[in-house]
C-alpha cells in the first residue's frame, strides 16, 4: 500500500483479460425495487341478503259480542316470545356445528388460502377475525376435593380453570381480542341452565381473598350474573329454562360499549308482528279470528362461540330431576 507497482506486476496486468458472463443488480434500496413486492393483501366485497322468516301462525277464536281479553294477547305473545327463543337457540346451534365444520375441514387442506370462498367471507367479520368455534365437555368427576366440604369451592376452581384455558386458546386462534379498543375488557354473554349458575358459577369460594377479588354486579332483568375470570374476561350470565340446556353452555362474544359492532356475535332484526282480523264462516256459523305472527330472527355477523357439555355433574346433583318424579 502506497508503493509504485513494479514494472513486472505492469506486465502482467497488461496481459489480463476480462469477459462477463453474467450480473444482478443489487437494488434493495432502488427506487425502482418500491414497485415490486411479494406481500399483498385482498379485500373482498359481497352483497348479502338475508330472509327474515315468519314464525308459528296463532290463531284466537272468539264469539262475535265476545270481547277480547286483554290476558288472551298476553298469552299469545308469550307464545310467540318461547317461539322465537327457540328459534334462535336451534339456530346458534346449527351455525357452531356448521363453522366447527367448515374450519376443520379448511385446516386439513393446504390450499384453502388459495380459495375465496373459505368461511371468512361467509361473515361480515371475517375480514377482522377468524372464525373459530370450540365444542368441548368438561367433565366433572375430574375434580380432587380432599373433604366433602370444599367441594363446592374446588369444583367452581376447577371449572374456572378449564374455562380460562378454552377462553385463551378461543383469543388465540381467532384473533378477536386484537380487535378490540385498547383497554376494552373482552365480555361474553353466557346461556346456561340455572343448575349449572347456582352450583357452578354462583356458589362462594372458600378462599375469602379471591371471592372479594370478583366482581358480581348484574342488571337483575337480562343479566343474572356476572363472572369475572381470572385472565379478566368478563362473562354476562344468562339462565334457559329449556330442558336440553340442563347440562350445556353457550358462549358468544357481546360488546356492551358497541352494541352496532359487527364484532358481535349477531344482531337481532325485529320486523315487528302481523296482526289481522277476520270473520270465519265455521259449520254454519261466524265469529272472530285474531290471526297474528312475528318476524324476527338473529342475524350471525362474527361467528366465534363456545359450546360445553358439563359431562358428570350428575353424580353430585341430578340435573334431570323433575318436580313429582322420584329421582332414580
Amino acid at each position: 500500500e502506497g508503493v509504485a507497482p513494479t514494472e513486472e506486476m505492469k506486465q502482467l496486468a497488461s496481459e489480463v483479460k476480462i469477459e462477463v458472463y453474467g450480473y444482478s443488480v443489487y437494488a434493495f434500496y432502488s427506487e425502482e425495487n418500491l414497485r415490486r413486492s411479494n406481500i399483498a393483501f385482498r379485500t373482498n366485497k359481497f352483497m348479502r341478503a338475508y330472509e327474515i322468516m315468519c314464525g308459528r301462525n296463532y290463531m284466537v277464536d272468539y264469539s262475535l259480542n265476545q270481547v277480547l281479553p286483554e290476558y288472551v294477547m298476553a298469552i299469545v305473545t308469550e307464545g310467540m316470545s318461547l317461539g322465537m327463543d327457540d328459534r334462535a337457540m336451534k339456530l346458534f346451534e346449527e351455525n357452531i356445528n356448521l363453522v366447527y365444520n367448515r374450519v376443520q375441514a379448511e385446516r386439513r387442506d393446504d390450499h384453502h388460502l388459495q380459495n375465496i370462498q373459505r368461511i371468512n367471507f361467509d361473515y361480515v367479520a371475517g375480514t377482522r377475525v377468524y372464525p373459530w368455534i370450540h365444542i368441548d365437555s368438561i367433565d366433572m368427576r375430574d375434580v380432587e376435593s380432599i373433604r366433602s366440604s370444599d367441594f363446592m369451592s374446588d369444583a367452581r376452581q376447577f371449572f374456572d380453570t378449564r374455562l380460562t384455558r378454552i377462553m385463551s386458546l378461543v383469543h388465540a386462534n381467532s384473533l378477536y381480542r386484537q380487535q378490540l379498543e385498547p383497554g376494552e375488557v373482552p365480555t361474553y354473554k353466557l346461556i346456561t341452565s340455572n343448575i349449572i349458575l347456582e352450583n357452578l358459577f354462583a356458589v362462594p369460594h372458600i378462599h375469602n381473598h379471591i371471592e372479594t377479588m370478583e366482581k358480581k354486579e348484574y342488571d337483575g332483568e337480562v343479566v343474572e350474573y356476572n363472572r369475572v375470570l381470572p385472565s379478566g374476561i368478563v362473562l354476562n350470565c344468562i339462565t334457559s329454562p329449556w330442558d336440553k340446556m340442563r347440562d350445556k353452555i353457550f358462549i358468544f362474544p357481546f360488546r356492551p360499549n358497541y352494541p352496532d359492532s359487527e364484532l358481535n356475535y349477531g344482531h337481532n332484526w325485529d320486523y315487528g308482528t302481523f296482526l289481522a282480523h277476520y270473520t270465519p264462516q265455521i259449520a254454519l256459523g261466524v265469529n272472530k279470528r285474531l290471526f297474528c305472527n312475528a318476524r324476527e330472527t338473529p342475524i350471525i355477523t362474527n361467528p366465534i362461540a363456545v359450546s360445553l357439555t358439563i359431562a358428570h355433574f350428575d353424580e353430585h346433583i341430578d340435573i334431570n330431576y323433575v318436580a313429582g318424579r322420584v329421582p332414580a
